[in-house]
């Protein structure tokens, strides 16, 4: 009967053990963190947060709204979780992220950690508007009734970064 209880107060701490441990992907990189400038200018800033870490370039928002940009334009189309994650994961850099709501207005956000720990997906984000530019995150059940894309695959730069 003692071996009974023993191998029973076993196999709970083995169940115990086991749901204690989180399990899923964690992916995270360290950016600088920057407020827009000038109103309208979430992209701006967002894409100086982006190339600061992705290139270890330093420029300054006036610079890169000089810059001429090229944006593909009649279509729309909505990222997927997987799709803006694997963009996180292999481009081993934060990514530009837009987003468009359902009354036509529009944001950027700097993406640069995504964490499914015990089944709670989360992106982790900064937001570039004035009095906002801190460490935030959705979970994608937030997420994904918004139209979401990730600007990096719709703009380019053209000419010198």
């Amino acid at each position: 009967m003692h071996k009974r209880y023993l191998s029973f107060a076993l196999i709970l701490a083995i169940i115990a053990s086991s749901l204690s441990f989180a399990t899923g992907e964690v992916i995270y990189y360290s950016m600088p963190v920057y407020t827009q400038l000038e109103d309208e200018w979430c992209w701006n800033a967002v894409a100086q947060m982006v190339a600061d870490s992705r290139f270890n370039v330093t420029k300054s928002q006036y610079d890169v709204a000089d810059i001429d940009y090229k944006k593909s334009t009649g279509y729309s189309y909505t990222s997927s979780q997987s799709f803006i994650v694997g963009k996180l994961r292999t481009s081993n850099n934060p990514i530009a992220l837009g987003m468009e709501f359902s009354n036509g207005a529009e944001h950027a956000l700097a993406v640069h950690a995504y964490d499914d720990r015990n089944y709670n997906q989360r992106i982790f984000y900064v937001d570039p508007g004035p009095g906002q530019a801190t460490n935030e995150y959705f979970s994608w059940d937030e997420l994904q009734y918004t139209g979401l894309y990730v600007i990096g695959t719709s703009y380019y730069l053209d000419g010198e970064w």
